[in-house]
């Protein structure tokens, strides 16, 4: 996508940073960028928060600098977070990716409209993009052979496939060691 529209691309991990270094990296990015936050459902600022932790957040005070008084302990809260996204402090013409490996351990606050438009999943991949792969790794392959491949490993992600594949190529690649003249 940002090479199709000339953007670029900005990684943000957030358990290296904290409120105040969030706000400070996002209002480094340019305008008409990409900013990826992977794995957002494995970092702090992401997850669920429990029903008291959401009603103490709420009547928590801020800093003069609009950050909350836990901010700069270690992590990104989500508040820090959704200031980055959508709030006083959200960098302009910007596109935010986050990927998940469990969107139900993300919090209701982050998933509301506005912060995110558009899911997109990748589900289980078909027999036919497997069998596709299959002949990128071994190209002198019939398509009947790696059809045959596809269907009888059913995984349920891609790379799984490609691990697969990998160490089938491994397999194939390492020279058999002979000993000759005993």
């Amino acid at each position: 996508m940002a090479a199709k529209f000339g953007l670029c691309i900005y990684i943000a991990n957030l358990a290296d940073l904290n409120d105040r270094t969030l706000k400070t990296a996002m209002n480094s990015v340019p305008e008409n960028s990409v900013i990826l936050f992977e794995d957002i459902d494995g970092m702090k600022a992401g997850n669920r928060r429990s029903e008291s932790i959401a009603r103490k957040t709420t009547t928590e005070t801020a800093t003069d600098d609009g950050s909350s008084p836990t901010s700069d302990r270690g992590g990104v809260t989500l508040s820090g977070l959704l200031n980055v996204l959508d709030g006083f402090h959200a960098p302009g013409n910007t596109v935010f990716l986050m990927t998940t490996n469990d969107a139900d351990a993300l919090d209701p606050a982050l998933l509301r409209p506005g912060r995110i438009d558009y899911r997109f999943l990748l589900g289980k991949a078909a027999d036919s993009q497997r069998a596709e792969l299959y002949l990128r790794f071994f190209p002198e392959a019939t398509a009947a052979e790696a059809r045959e491949f596809a269907e009888s490993h059913d995984v349920e992600t891609m790379a799984e496939f490609q691990g697969l594949l990998l160490a089938l190529e491994r397999e194939w690649s390492s020279p058999e060691i002979v000993s000759v003249g005993q």
